[in-house]
């Protein structure tokens, strides 16, 4: 060590060091004091650094070798090519048969019209997954979401908070639409 190296202003890194070492200890500090039967000190503020003193979160890491995201291996794309190169699609099937006409369908398969029209459905039902976007599900929420909260309290701790030490059951209306009348919380 040099006698200038004493002076210089810690890098970001020790203090981001000595931030954690302290929460670290304030934490286990409060963990002792509710073993021990001791009241914890009310907390004023939030715990967290105001928004000038926080640091930029990294980017995440790039992948780390191995295949790229929706390569294929050489051995599937050989066989595909192979596959397509001797037969029809399957999709162009799919296609052929959704984009028929029903009668026309239903006389060389040797089947009824609702037959073949259930046929065409089903084929068209297929392709399509291949052909558009899934469209977004909707989602409806009817009202405020409800959330079940158990919150576990030793009897010495209820005590100094002036609450009971016996268990307390609400039974309060289902939310949901299985058809049960009620539950406990």
């Amino acid at each position: 060590m040099t006698a200038g190296e004493d002076d210089a202003p810690p890098s970001a890194g020790a203090l981001k060091m000595r931030r954690h070492r302290a929460r670290k200890a304030t934490a286990r500090q409060a963990t002792a004091e509710l073993a021990a039967g001791e009241a914890a000190p009310v907390q004023e503020a939030l715990p967290l650094a105001p928004a000038g003193e926080l640091e930029p979160m990294a980017p995440p890491p790039a992948p780390a070798g191995g295949r790229p995201v929706g390569a294929t291996d050489r051995k599937a794309a050989d066989w595909r090519a192979y596959m397509l190169a001797r037969y029809r699609s399957p999709l162009v099937v799919l296609a052929e048969t959704y984009s028929r006409p029903v009668a026309e369908l239903a006389r060389e398969l040797d089947c009824k019209r609702s037959e073949a029209f259930a046929m065409q459905l089903r084929a068209a039902s297929e392709a399509a997954a291949y052909l558009h976007s899934k469209a977004p599900q909707a989602v409806q929420l009817d009202g405020v979401a409800v959330a079940p909260v158990a919150i576990g309290v030793t009897a010495g701790i209820a005590a100094r908070l002036g609450m009971t030490a016996r268990p307390v059951v609400e039974v309060v209306e289902n939310q949901d639409d299985s058809g049960s009348e009620g539950g406990a919380v």
